[in-house]
């Protein structure tokens, strides 16, 4: 009887099992190229454990550019707000944000919609065409890349296109783009 157990405990990790398409476009990873090597990138959607897809494209891509947020589970020191979350020693499921988010809380909003419940509304005296640039200087982002994702990414789109101009690069579907925003290319 163990021995039969044992058998089929060897087969099962070969059983078939079905996958599915991350739905991204088949044109994503010659896009992605035209980021530089080392380049500190914006996105849209903006990482987070409930986003992960430009994470996945990150990893994909060897780690070549660096991304602004993310999602990390990690073994961690100790973590009161964490702790209090549920957690325990395993870090925060939602990262705290920059100083000055106005940027990170627009992404946010228009990611998940005025329902998400583990970042604040994007500031309503802060107008998001000045504070992609400034945010973009801030922070030396030298790459801004934007996924038709979301519950309303047409904001975004039209943010990104009124501050950045024509993207260097675009699928062919229209739905990935990336900007290059060297220092005075935003023009708010």
């Amino acid at each position: 009887m163990l021995a039969l157990l044992l058998a089929v405990a060897m087969i099962v990790p070969r059983l078939p099992f079905q996958t599915h398409s991350a739905g991204f476009p088949p044109d994503t990873e010659s896009v992605l190229n035209a980021i530089p090597s080392g380049s500190i990138t914006l996105t849209y959607p903006y990482a987070t454990s409930v986003d992960t897809e430009v994470m996945s494209w990150q990893a994909q891509d060897e780690m070549r550019f660096r991304i602004i947020g993310g999602y990390a589970t990690v073994q961690a020191a100790y973590n009161s707000f964490a702790i209090a979350a549920g957690y325990g020693r395993y870090g925060l499921e939602f990262q705290p944000l920059l100083p000055k988010p106005a940027i990170q809380e627009f992404l946010l909003s228009a990611q998940y919609g005025h329902f998400d419940i583990f970042y604040p509304q994007v500031s309503t005296d802060v107008l998001p065409r000045r504070a992609l640039c400034t945010f973009l200087a801030t922070y030396h982002v030298h790459a801004v890349v934007y996924w038709k994702h979301g519950y309303d990414p047409t904001v975004v789109r039209e943010l990104f296109g009124s501050d950045l101009g024509k993207p260097v690069r675009t699928s062919h579907n229209g739905a990935l783009s990336v900007w290059l925003t060297p220092p005075g290319s935003c023009r708010p």
